[in-house]
């Protein structure tokens, strides 16, 4: 018989949005137990079998039947002779989920049939005929009177026979069924529910919750009050535009609006001019109409607006937002102003129930595929050679993104396209005219054959305005691009192209910048129309085009002033920088210092390609857009770009990828196995810009040096430059028979980076990046020193080594090409191993080892295998083994008989004392929280104040105290409760280490001194103090278990998205989770196969001393 699906009498549809008080007083003491369940984001289809027989219909009536063949399959081999299921069918592409739109996209589409992507989730069954028996489900035929909790139990039956999936997850079989799980809620419990309903509609795909009664019945009318829906929601203030009449009298709905902020363009249908209630004329943007209501209001009234749904739409440079059911929650009388188009983006995007409509660009993935060794038609999918064609369809799949195989005949046809194999093979003029006439708006092209043979193709697919051609080497750079282009909207931010120039051939002062054409290079930015200016001016940092300037303004300098350049940045209002310069090597260096991104180039083409295409590179820097290769290579009418992966490794130098033209989108696989330590302190270490291995030569070995307890980094090498290795604790001795250069860079370390940059800046004749020992000895004594000792390596024999050193090894890696004064590679590598066994025989405590895979295409020796067999014989073991950013390796031997260590940072099951302290200055206030480990103190400062809450500036460690103890609620956001993080958002920021003294410090520090202002004194209070256990301990994660007089418990620090700015990216946050369960024997951990370092539980005692010791 005809019936409509059941939906809730009562849902957000109608405008309420229940709180868990709303939700326990709807259901009536018989409606328990109540079953909870995600509420899918999917199309509501209707599943009918008879026999062999299958229909399927969604919610109003349209059959779908033809759209599911798998799933048809499935159902018509479940073993029962009728059935009708009740679902929700969504679309997944790995752990991308579908939006409804695309899913019912894709049902009324024409065309042939594709469900790879689909699973069903049946959450009721209606009717049943031929089930099997069960002792204990004895039913047949209309099911619709039973309650839902017997509805329930037959369907897990069902579920049973045809060995369904059941998961509120990302499902992980497809096409398929899927059972609802249910999440029981016994009684009336507000705790157990609200923990329920924030477990469920934070799940993946999820928009909410549906509650039903686990007796209730499925009336065939289409409603019951039995159901609630529980929809995610926010709401936001709007002002009434207009009142608009209904056919009730007494019952109006509304019209209303936000205000529009600087930079959006809405189009002139979506806004109004509208007086406010203060007189103020202003121009609002319309959101919406709300649901009827008895409220009566006037235009310019400030309401309170409830939706579950926010739209943001963005075409040709227009930008506006629409609320989807939006409900009048409340009246604001004395709010005079209505939120922004800002607020609203913000609110939405932080409830997740943000949606970006009708803005995406075509965009394809497309490959050529070779069709050899096929004597019949087959679908395309299935013409390869080897595997590659195959893994880029599956990876593409996977993601969620569109892609073609190229045929000369059909133009971008789909994977399951059957054709003959004659129709796949293109020539490079099919695949230039296919992908012309295609009709997208951007091609990422993947071709994994990187040969000079393709370059004229790439050069030629990358000249194409419509569509634009992305070049892809590796399948992880598909993702990115394809993210990239279909987020961008709108226009592009500021970019501004810089080159640098000298006024020493001008005539005259006085005159625009642009006619210092001394240097042809200005000559041919002046004419390209792009916007441009110059570099390395001493006085006003950067001068655009047409500025009018005296000669010495443009004299070129090294260094920078940092701070001049930010700020004047910040005038100009621009987002990112394009370089050209006419060579990579030094200018790389200076432009570490802008607060913006930066690309190089020495190719006009490469500019304005850049220029064009910021929205793919200025987003983050995790990826450097960089061309290298001589001028005439690359001529300026052939743009040439090229993208590297290379994860946190920022300005390790440029990397070239091709001498010739072409346009690549290049991404070599993260480096993986570098300790995660190392990444997360990048910005702390110096090294050489210009020369990307230095990163492995400097920072990792200076890290494991300090984990082995050693107080001197010894480094042998027969030439050796790289920068000052800055650490407090750690002392360089290297031997060369040549002399180190010292570069210096932005990331010196904590602080003293501008002082050092003035110093070189201001010191005359002090104008190249690499600066003497001697003279920075004399300049810069805070400094740590370097000790040099000028012999040769080859004969020395290390007398002043001893047996607590950590020493690293850097010897020149040398080819088939022998050195100049060597007659033959071996005689080479036998004089290392002499040299080594003469260091090994001192005995050090441990010796680093940088060993280079290949150079220039062949083995560079000394290999692991020249002097392995000497460690082995002299007592030494591999104890770590890394890839290195040069394309090397990296061998840690430690003497076996020494204890190695490498436990990352704090983790070792031992109690640390720790100290939290309130320290005020005047009216601010923030904790200290500082821990013992070793013999320092590490620690975090944390932002806990509640803004405005001290009113009278503390000065007195009496009146810090009195605050503590009858205000503290009112002053700190800390509490020993139980909180998420965005609750409270104390963020949190890294200390440097400190002596021990800290840990006692409590009373009044006088202004001027450590710990206090020019005019307000410091006062440390101390609020807390007992001993603390390290958990799981990661670079972006620490935990720990406090075990103190007012905190205790499992606490977290981790780093997060920054919710408030762009700018940094991640921001570390404390909280003391809800979940107290450690995290090595957490379900996360689990999946992530993490472990802590051997002989180390990250347990509390408490519950290490519960584990048997057996």
């Amino acid at each position: 018989r005809f019936f409509y699906p059941l939906k809730a009498v009562r849902g957000y549809h109608e405008g309420e949005v229940y709180s868990i008080d709303q939700i326990l007083s709807w259901f009536r003491e018989q409606d328990y137990p109540l079953y909870i369940q995600k509420k899918y984001d999917g199309l509501r289809v209707i599943w009918m079998k008879k026999g062999d027989k299958v229909i399927a219909r969604t919610d109003d009536g349209y059959d779908c039947t033809d759209r599911f063949p798998t799933l048809v399959e499935q159902l018509k081999r479940l073993p029962v002779e009728a059935i009708t299921l009740d679902s929700e069918v969504e679309g997944w592409s790995g752990e991308h989920h579908w939006g409804r739109e695309e899913t019912s996209g894709y049902v009324h589409e024409k065309g042939p049939a594709d469900d790879r992507h689909f699973v069903a989730n049946v959450f009721d069954i209606l009717y049943v005929e031929g089930l099997p028996k069960h002792h204990e489900l004895d039913v047949e035929g209309d099911l619709h009177e039973l309650p839902y909790e017997t509805r329930y139990r037959i369907l897990e039956y069902v579920a049973s026979l045809g060995k369904w999936e059941s998961t509120a997850e990302v499902p992980k079989r497809l096409p398929g069924f899927n059972l609802v799980p249910n999440f029981v809620l016994d009684k009336p419990d507000a705790k157990k529910l609200q923990k329920i309903l924030d477990e469920v509609k934070n799940l993946p795909g999820s928009e909410g919750a549906m509650i039903k009664s686990s007796k209730g019945t499925y009336p065939l009318t289409g409603l019951t009050r039995t159901w609630l829906k529980f929809k995610k929601a926010a709401d936001v203030h709007a002002v009434v535009v207009e009142r608009l009449p209904t056919k009730t009298p007494g019952v109006y709905r509304y019209r209303v609006g936000l205000l529009i902020p600087p930079g959006w363009d809405v189009p002139k249908d979506k806004r109004t001019s509208l007086k406010l209630k203060n007189g103020q004329e202003v121009e609002v943007a319309v959101i919406g109409k709300t649901f009827n209501t008895k409220e009566k209001l006037e235009p310019g009234d400030i309401v309170t607006v409830l939706f579950h749904t926010a739209f943001l739409y963005e075409r040709n440079g227009k930008r506006w937002m629409t609320a989807y059911e939006p409900k009048l929650y409340e009246v604001r009388p004395s709010q005079v102003l209505p939120d922004t188009l800002d607020d609203f983006l913000r609110v939405a995007r932080a409830a997740g129930i943000l949606q970006v409509k009708h803005a995406r660009p075509r965009v394809v993935a497309v490959t050529v595929c070779s069709p050899e060794h096929a004597s019949k038609p087959l679908p395309a999918r299935r013409f390869y050679r080897g595997e590659k064609v195959q893994r880029f369809i599956e990876f593409c799949e996977k993601h969620g993104i569109p892609c073609r195989i190229l045929s000369p005949k059909y133009g971008l046809v789909s994977p399951n396209k059957t054709v003959e194999p004659y129709d796949l093979k293109p020539t490079e003029n099919d695949i230039i005219r296919v992908l012309r006439d295609s009709g997208f708006d951007y091609v990422i092209f993947y071709d994994p054959q990187k040969t000079k043979q393709r370059i004229p193709l790439h050069a030629a697919l990358i000249s194409l305005r419509k569509p634009r051609v992305y070049i892809v080497y590796h399948l992880d750079a598909i993702p990115f691009v394809y993210e990239r282009l279909t987020s961008f909207r709108g226009s592009l931010p500021p970019v501004l192209v810089l080159t640098y120039c000298s006024g020493k051939k001008a005539t005259h002062e006085g005159t625009p910048a642009e006619i210092w054409a001394g240097v042809e290079r200005i000559q041919r930015l002046a004419e390209s129309g792009l916007p441009w200016g110059v570099f390395h001016a001493p006085e006003k940092g950067i001068i655009l085009a047409n500025e009018r300037v005296r000669v010495r303004d443009t004299e070129t300098s090294t260094w920078f002033d940092g701070f001049m350049l930010r700020k004047r940045l910040k005038e100009l209002g621009v987002k990112g920088i394009v370089a050209y310069v006419e060579h990579l090597s030094g200018m790389v260096t200076g432009f570490r210092f802008l607060p913006v991104p930066v690309e190089f180039t020495t190719n006009l083409g490469v500019a304005k390609l850049l220029v064009e295409n910021h929205h793919l590179w200025a987003r983050d820097r995790q990826w450097d857009l960089i061309y290298e290769g001589p001028a005439d290579n690359a001529p300026d009418y052939v743009p040439a770009v090229a993208v590297m992966w290379r994860e946190k490794f920022r300005g390790l130098g440029p990397i070239t990828v091709l001498s010739a033209p072409a346009a690549v989108v290049y991404a070599n696989k993260p480096v993986r196995g570098l300790a995660q330590y190392i990444f997360d302190n990048l910005e702390r270490i110096p090294y050489h810009s210009t020369k990307y291995n230095e990163l492995t030569k400097v920072l990792i070995p200076a890290w494991l040096a300090k984990q082995l307890g050693a107080r001197e980094l010894k480094i042998v090498g027969y030439t050796w430059y790289g920068p000052a290795i800055i650490e407090p604790d750690l002392k360089v001795v290297a031997y060369s028979n040549e002399k180190i250069t010292v570069g210096l860079y932005k990331y010196l370390t904590q602080g003293i980076g501008e002082d050092v940059l003035k110093l070189v800046a201001q010191e005359e004749g002090a104008n190249n990046v690499d600066v003497e020992v001697q003279w920075l000895r004399e300049h810069m004594p805070r400094l740590r020193n370097i000790e040099l000792r000028q012999v040769d390596p080859l004969t020395y024999e290390f007398e002043d080594i001893t047996s607590d050193d950590v020493v690293m090894v850097d010897m020149p890696k040398i080819t088939s090409r022998p050195l100049h004064y060597l007659q033959d590679i071996d005689e080479y590598v036998e004089q290392n191993r002499m040299m080594l066994r003469r260091l090994l025989s001192r005995r050090p405590r441990a010796v680093i080892h940088l060993f280079s895979i290949v150079a220039k295409g062949k083995v560079a020796r000394p290999t692991v295998q020249d002097v392995k067999p000497i460690y082995d014989q002299s007592g030494y073991e591999v104890c770590l083994r890394m890839v290195t950013a040069g394309g090397g390796m990296l061998y840690l031997f430690v003497r076996k008989d020494v204890p190695a260590e490498l436990a990352l940072q704090w983790m070792d099951d031992k109690p640390h004392t720790y100290v939290m302290q309130h320290h005020y200055r005047g009216r601010s206030m923030h904790t200290d929280l500082r821990v013992r480990v070793g013999n320092k103190l590490i620690g975090w400062t944390l932002n806990d104040q509640k803004a405005g809450a001290i009113k009278e500036d503390v000065d007195t460690l009496q009146e810090a105290k009195r605050l503590e103890r009858e205000h503290w609620n009112d002053i700190s956001k800390l509490t020993n409760k139980t909180f998420d993080y965005w609750s409270n958002r104390i963020m949190v920021e890294p200390k440097a280490p400190e002596p021990l003294e800290w840990l006692d410090v409590e009373g009044v520090v006088p202004p001027g001194e450590v710990g206090a202002t020019k005019e307000h004194e410091g006062v440390f209070s101390i609020i807390d103090r007992g001993e603390l256990y390290f958990g799981a301990v990661k670079p972006y994660f620490v935990e720990m278990f406090l075990h103190g007089k007012r905190f205790t418990g499992r606490w977290l620090i981790r780093k997060l998205p920054n919710p408030w700015a762009e700018h940094p990216a991640f921001v570390w946050f404390i909280w003391k989770p809800k979940d107290q369960m450690p995290y090595v024997l957490s379900k996360r951990a689990v999946e992530k196969k993490w472990l802590p370092p051997k002989g180390v539980s990250a347990l509390p005692p408490e519950i290490r001393e519960q584990i048997p010791k057996q």
